[in-house]
């Protein structure tokens, strides 16, 4: 199966954001966000719903078609996966997660799921339930 997207949902300056419709993690095919060139302007919200020690692994960068990691930029070959804990000690942990540096999770439209270029792929451990948002800061919040 392919992975899931995550809805990305646009932030506003001195505003409110209303999430209409949770993502269910997929923690059997993972997800991708369709990030483009905005990922030091996501952020993630992750409702894990047990209380269980569980992960999220952000993807590190991966070469496109007919390159190697040898003859891919410095700054993309030296990124690696980043393993998030989601073990937060209450019945119902929740973790925000971001923004991301672009030279270390972006993905060329060769191995993104969208087909796009941009995406920024997610694994998580077994079993892992809940959902997860994503949102897209406003320009000029701070980043």
């Amino acid at each position: 199966m392919a992975r899931a997207a995550v809805t990305i949902y646009s932030g506003v300056l001195n505003g409110a954001v209303t999430v209409d419709t949770a993502t269910s993690i997929d923690a059997s095919d993972g997800m991708y966000i369709p990030a483009g060139d905005q990922h030091d302007r996501i952020m993630l919200f992750v409702d894990h719903s047990t209380s269980v020690a569980r992960t999220m692994t952000v993807k590190a960068s991966q070469p496109p078609t007919g390159y190697t990691q040898a003859n891919w930029p410095p700054s993309f070959r030296a990124a690696s996966d980043v393993t998030i804990g989601l073990n937060i000690s209450n019945a119902s942990p929740k973790s925000f997660i971001g923004p991301f540096e672009s030279a270390m999770f972006f993905n060329p439209a060769s191995i993104g799921t969208s087909g796009s270029a941009g995406d920024i792929l997610l694994d998580f451990s077994a079993n892992t339930t809940g959902t997860i948002y994503a949102v897209k800061l406003p320009v000029g919040s701070g980043g």
